[in-house]
């Protein structure tokens, strides 16, 4: 081979042989570098987990609520000038009412109420929630006597409907005590009004939960409620005609109880913070009230001047042979109720909380409206009946609120 050849052919070699060098990395290696990851979006909560919803609740609360006053429509007890020509009834120039034609005023009065409910299913959507509560029989008085000598006077207001009296349809009065009646002693004597109310109800309700979020919930409810209204109107007097020795004591007791029974449907929306919540529950009953007054009267009479054996007779004043018994009724009625509520946590588990109350009936019977003052005396001991069958049975209707403050313990899990 040439020399020209030769150094062509060793230059190719040495280019082939240094190639792939030329293709690997000097030194160490570099590692690959990582993946930057996605950039994350915050998950934000829409809807609260049925897992950290509470499954079983219930609440004790002490009630302080206020309810409706009685009415009293008519004046029951007088005072005034023995020198009136009928002394003590109502228009006389001196008579003044002592007791009726007013309210009667229960003032504050305190209960308890305790709830319990559950949620039935996984998904904390179908429950049912039972409510009881019971406000104190509450009781107001009233008393007033006179002294030996028949002062101060004391009177009970009829409408007189005695057909033998010349005053038939006017004012008149019954005579508990007078200085000057009869001639030659006077009539002495006491009387004393006792009114009492005492209210409670119970409820059982379906519920469904309608929506819930990390901090609000609304749940719909559905159900059954009894509410329960007793009250009390009792007159007791006595009463001693000294001149002539006839004494009588005797009592009017005038009772109304209500009892309700009807289907509810109401809504709860509440508000769950991390340290306190707020809650608001408006419910409203159609149904039926069943209604019963009662009537009841009756006098012992003794003494030498009574014509007829002593003993007891029926009926009292207001109350006479005429309106004693029993009267019942069924009337449609509502009752709707709200209730607002605020509490903190104490524990994860128990709260104390605060609220308000506010509870309407629409028709209700109430002792002091069944009261007549329209009196026939001739159904008094020894006397015959003549004219219209006087007081006269009655059924009025009003309506009915309670309403107050409640403070109580809320216990979840």
């Amino acid at each position: 081979m040439k020399p020209r050849r030769k150094l062509f052919a060793s230059v190719v070699a040495a280019a082939f042989s240094v190639a792939p060098a030329l293709g690997e990395p000097s030194g160490d290696p570099i590692p690959p570098k990582d993946p930057i990851p996605p950039k994350e979006t915050p998950v934000v909560a829409i809807f609260a987990s049925a897992e950290t919803t509470p499954r079983i609740w219930g609440e004790v609360d002490y009630l302080l609520w206020w309810v409706k006053p009685q009415s009293v429509s008519a004046p029951l007890v007088t005072t005034g000038n023995p020198n009136d020509a009928v002394p003590g009834a109502i228009g006389q120039p001196g008579t003044r009412v002592l007791f009726g034609g007013n309210d009667l005023n229960y003032g504050a009065t305190s209960g308890l109420r305790v709830n319990f409910g559950a949620w039935l299913n996984d998904d904390a959507t179908i429950g049912f929630e039972t409510s009881w509560f019971q406000l104190e029989q509450r009781s107001t008085h009233f008393g007033i006597a006179s002294d030996g000598t028949g002062n101060p006077p004391i009177y009970m207001p009829t409408i007189n409907q005695d057909p033998a009296s010349g005053n038939f349809g006017g004012r008149g009065s019954i005579t508990i005590a007078d200085p000057l009646f009869p001639p030659p002693g006077p009539t002495v004597g006491r009387l004393s009004v006792d009114s009492t109310s005492r209210l409670w109800g119970a409820e059982a309700n379906a519920l469904m939960n309608l929506g819930r979020s990390c901090a609000w919930s609304v749940d719909g409810l559905a159900g059954f409620r009894y509410a329960d209204l007793a009250e009390r109107l009792r007159i007791n007097g006595f009463s001693n005609e000294t001149g002539i020795d006839i004494r009588q004591s005797f009592f009017d007791d005038f009772s109304a109880s209500n009892h309700f029974y009807g289907g509810q449907l109401g809504a709860r929306i509440g508000y769950e913070g991390e340290q306190f919540f707020l809650k608001m529950t408006a419910k409203a009953a159609l149904g039926s009230t069943h209604q019963v007054v009662g009537v009841q009267g009756q006098s012992l009479y003794s003494g030498t001047g009574f014509s007829l054996p002593a003993g007891l007779y029926p009926g009292g004043i207001y109350a006479q042979p005429s309106n004693i018994g029993s009267r019942e009724a069924d009337r449609f009625s509502f009752i709707p109720q709200v209730q607002l509520q605020a509490g903190v946590k104490i524990t994860s588990q128990l709260k104390a909380t605060i609220g308000y109350d506010f509870l309407y009936w629409s028709s209700v019977v109430r002792p002091g409206q069944q009261i007549d003052p329209n009196l026939n005396p001739n159904q008094f001991p020894g006397l015959p009946f003549l004219g219209a069958r006087l007081p006269a049975p009655q059924l009025n209707r009003t309506d009915f609120y309670a309403q107050g403050l409640k403070l109580g313990l809320f216990f979840e899990f």
